[in-house]
């Protein structure tokens, strides 16, 4: 499912964490900011860090897309 998300060129904005260099005000407005590239990074984290659970994984892939 990840890898169908990071395909999709309407996905693009969401990849990478937002520059908050570019949007200051970004955390006033997002609880709970999430992106694709940081999914993948806890897919392929080994140590205790990543998701241990599917319940987590989906979270953040809501997270992404909401706020």
């Amino acid at each position: 499912m990840l890898e169908r998300f990071e395909s999709d060129p309407l996905c693009e904005p969401f990849l990478e964490p937002v520059d908050l260099a570019m949007f200051p005000d970004y955390d006033e407005h997002v609880n709970n900011a999430m992106d694709l590239g940081t999914v993948r990074q806890k897919i392929e984290d080994k140590s205790n860090k990543g998701y241990r659970e599917e319940v987590q994984f989906a979270r953040d892939m809501r997270s992404v897309f909401t706020f």
